[in-house]
This record gives C-alpha cells, sequence and structure tokens, in this order.
C-alpha cells in the first residue's frame, strides 16, 4: 500500500501524521523522509520522484501547498492513496494565529480579516477535494476510525502533537477580540462556505 499523507496546517495533522508513520513504521514501510536541507517539505521535483516509486509499501507526509491538482493526479495514477483532514476555517484560522510568532505584533481580529483573503493554500481545502481518497474533519474518532478501517489497527494508539494553545473562535468571538465586520468577512469567505456545503453533504 502507497500512503500519502496531505497535510493542512491546524488540522491535527502532526497528530495524524505521527500516529500514521508510526504504524507504517511499525510494519516495514519505506518512510519517505526530508533531509536536513529541507525546513518543511519536498520540493516538486522530489515529490515526483516519489510518486513513481516502485510498488512496495511507503508513506510519504507533504503540506498540501505543495500540491496542485496535477501533482496530486499524478500520484492517484500511480496507485497511491491519498488522506487530508480539514477544519473549521473560523477554529483553524484562530489556532494559526495562536502558533504564528510573527503574527503576535497584530490583534487576532486583524489577522482573520486579512489571512481570509491570503490565497496562501497551506491551510485552504483545495478546488481539487473531490479528488482524494478519504477526506474527513479531523476528530481523534476519525482518525481511529481510519487506522481501524484502512490499516487493519485493533488498538490504534493517537497522541496529540503541537496544540497551539487557541480557546477556538467561539470563545474569542465572546471575549470581543473577534469584531463583528470580521466575523461577516469570515462567514461570507468561500472557504467557509466550502467547508459547510461538505459538513451538510456528509462529505466528511
Amino acid at each position: 500500500m502507497k500512503l500519502l499523507f496531505l497535510h493542512i496546517v491546524k488540522t491535527g495533522g502532526t497528530t495524524a501524521n505521527n500516529a500514521i508513520a508510526t504504524v507504517c513504521r511499525r510494519r516495514g514501510y519505506f518512510v519517505h523522509v526530508m533531509d536536513g536541507d529541507q525546513a518543511n517539505d519536498f520540493g516538486r521535483e522530489q515529490l515526483e520522484l516519489i510518486a513513481d516509486a516502485p510498488g512496495f509499501d511507503q508513506y510519504c507526509h507533504s503540506h498540501i501547498g505543495a500540491f496542485d491538482r496535477e501533482l496530486h493526479d499524478k500520484f492517484r495514477a500511480r496507485g497511491w492513496f491519498t488522506i487530508c483532514f480539514t477544519r473549521n476555517p473560523l477554529d483553524l484560522l484562530c489556532s494559526l494565529y495562536h502558533s504564528t510568532p510573527e503574527a503576535q505584533g497584530q490583534t487576532l481580529d486583524a489577522y482573520l480579516a486579512s489571512t481570509i483573503k491570503d490565497p496562501d493554500t497551506m491551510w485552504r481545502i483545495p478546488e481539487w477535494h473531490a479528488e482524494i481518497n478519504y477526506l474527513r474533519v479531523f476528530s481523534t474518532g476519525r482518525l481511529v476510525s481510519f487506522l481501524k478501517t484502512h490499516m487493519s489497527e485493533t488498538e490504534p494508539k493517537v497522541g496529540h502533537r503541537n496544540a497551539s494553545g487557541s480557546r477556538g473562535f467561539a470563545h474569542h468571538l465572546a471575549t470581543g477580540e473577534i469584531k463583528t465586520a470580521t466575523v461577516k468577512k469570515l462567514m461570507a469567505s468561500p472557504q467557509t462556505k466550502l467547508f459547510s456545503e461538505l459538513a451538510k453533504a456528509e462529505k466528511l
């Protein structure tokens, strides 16, 4: 089995990657690991080489911003099973703010108002989301379900990693940190609407 985990930031991805990679290593999968010269992700040429790797059991993790439809299609065509977890953008962006040191120089409200318009693909559900084999809203239960159903783990172990310290959108709204005008921008965002549509359709 060839598994590709597409990591959207602040969606429980570090927790999921650790749990899946642990299972893969224990089972003797070849786990693709970045070398010391790479900060966060494989480059495109490296990912294309990985996509073309022979059919032995292997696992690859990458942030979703390193992918576009064409590259994802290549992995799928080569027999890779692709996995992705997502999260309500309102909570995601609050979490991203609290885990991004350079964001701390501005208020949460200002950060949300600017970031929701940012084309950065690292936190977005991609336009080609329907092509991903397994796309779910993250929860410990869903991660455990994936490990049981798709990896035949009878007693999956999940250790939570990389929590941001955010107390969630609802909390920050109640404390007055997020203004009404910003809430309107967030609710009108294509990402928020896409998340809602997918959830209502029970595709997540």
